[in-house]
């Protein structure tokens, strides 16, 4: 009898198809139940005839006709053969990567229940026959095929498939023709505000603008080469729970490059946009406050500086006028006007700068040369540029120069202010893969402060931040003899 196997294999058939709920206990027992009915009512059939019956035939013959639990196992096979079929041709829509396991095990399936009639027709119960033979032995060999050239119980699609279920990208599958979801893992229902089940089946245009799932869209990805920069923005929802998406969609095809579906990958940027907003935010208050800091150091260096000498310089023409001596007052009084004026055009090359549309191109050296021999006129002291032979400078010329020349304007006014000094020189020479400025003076020399900003006063605090942002260094170094040295180094 070959109803045992006829139930074994639609088992077989629900449990490869992922339908294993169907082959519940008390289906398993009911199958059970009508094997063992179905060989006792065989055995016992001379007394009752349920299974079979002779008929007395023309000219002395006998033939064999069904009864009725024959017909009943004749029509519960054909029944469950309609059940494997749909299941098989449901299995193929859903998921084309079963087709070629289909097209070997349906046939297999097919031979064994037309065999298994045969049986029943031609009435063979407990008698080894070629077609009992047959419908065991074609589907055992369709199935060894199917499990050993095809690999039917494979682990990679079974670790694949569980991969792709705890993804936290929403993957949606769709068919070919008419775009409706086959496939929806756990992260798409979730991000979709329903179960992965309900998506089945749904139309992609209920769920998601339908043309981003067509080849048209920008991001349409050619089969076989994905390209992670194709990603289509998207927004789903209303303020003030939107999602923002980033939405691949890529063609599959199958081994001979016909079109199976399409792949719907669903990215939740939500939150990684927002952190970026906020690094954002952080990143432009920050440029903000580093902004304010450099115009507080440019204004110590220039508009300070120029205070300071006009400071200076006003009182002692205000001395001279006490005294009568009118000549020496207006000689200063004419410095005051060239400082001024010399001060208005580095405020209005300054602004330039910060505008970005300076019109000339700034060296460094003739920079320094002219400033030294301005702050020589002005002030009436000996300031001398001395250069190293070897020494390249073409390093300076960029705005790391613009922060070593304010660096040495401020040494140079700390050794007049507050030194005294008389002559100032400046030195530059090559060290290695570094340039070193040195500015020494001859004046009373100062006791390095141990903190920074002492009383107020902030030009050593702006040196040092001005050199660290050129990773740069800058030491301070006072002799007994009253010489001071301010010795800069600029890495290139």
């Amino acid at each position: 009898m070959l109803w045992p196997l006829a139930c074994c294999l639609s088992a077989f058939v629900l449990q490869y198809a992922g339908l294993g709920r169907w082959v519940s206990r008390p289906v398993i027992v009911a199958a059970a139940l009508a094997t063992i009915t179905h060989g006792v009512l065989a055995f016992t059939n001379e007394s009752h005839g349920l299974v079979w019956k002779l008929s007395a035939g023309v000219q002395g013959t006998h033939s064999t006709d069904l009864g009725v639990a024959a017909w009943s196992l004749f029509s519960a096979n054909l029944a469950l053969l309609a059940l494997d079929l749909a299941v098989l041709i449901w299995l193929v829509v859903t998921v084309p990567g079963s087709r070629r396991s289909v097209a070997v095990i349906g046939p297999g399936i097919v031979f064994a229940r037309i065999a298994y009639n045969f049986e029943v027709m031609h009435h063979t119960w407990g008698v080894i026959s070629l077609p009992a033979l047959s419908a065991i032995g074609v589907p055992l060999v369709l199935y060894l095929m199917a499990l050993f050239v095809f690999r039917l119980f494979d682990p990679v699609p079974g670790a694949r498939a569980t991969a792709v279920a705890q993804m936290r990208d929403a993957i949606l599958v769709l068919t070919t023709h008419a775009g409706r979801v086959a496939y929806a893992n756990p992260a798409a229902g979730e991000l979709l505000g329903r179960p992965a089940s309900d998506l089945l089946g749904r139309p992609v245009a209920d769920l998601l603008p339908i043309e981003l799932c067509e080849p048209s869209n920008p991001g349409f990805q050619t089969p076989g080469h994905p390209d992670a920069s194709a990603a289509v923005p998207l927004r789903l929802g209303t303020e003030p729970d939107v999602k923002e998406l980033m939405v691949d969609v890529t063609g599959l095809v199958d081994s001979f490059g016909q079109p199976l579906g399409r792949l719907v990958v669903l990215r939740d940027v939500t939150e990684q946009n927002q952190i970026f907003a906020r690094e954002l935010d952080q990143q432009r208050a920050l440029a903000a406050l580093r902004e304010r800091e450099h115009l507080a150091r440019e204004m110590h260096d220039t508009v300070g500086q120029v205070l300071g000498y006009i400071s200076m310089q006003s009182q002692a023409a205000d001395k001279y006028l006490r005294g009568g001596d009118v000549a020496q007052a207006r000689v200063v009084l004419g410095q005051l006007t060239q400082v001024a004026q010399d001060a208005h055009d580095g405020v209005r090359a300054t602004i330039a700068a910060l505008k970005g549309d300076s019109e000339s191109e700034w060296l460094f050296l003739p920079s320094l040369q002219q400033y030294a021999e301005s702050f020589g006129r002005h002030y009436g002291v000996s300031a001398a540029v001395e250069v190293a032979p070897g020494v390249s400078l073409d390093p300076l010329d960029n705005p790391t120069g613009v922060q070593v020349l304010r660096v040495v304007q401020e040494a140079m006014v700390n050794a007049l202010r507050h030194g005294h000094a008389q002559a100032l020189d400046i030195r530059l020479e090559q060290r290695g893969p570094a340039i070193g400025v040195s500015v020494m003076d001859d004046g009373s020399g100062f006791k390095v402060p141990a903190t920074d900003a002492p009383d107020g006063h902030f030009g050593m605090t702006f040196m040092r931040e001005r050199m660290a942002e050129i990773a740069g260094s800058v030491t301070f170094a006072s002799g007994a003899a009253g010489v001071t040295t301010v010795d800069l180094t600029i890495p290139f």
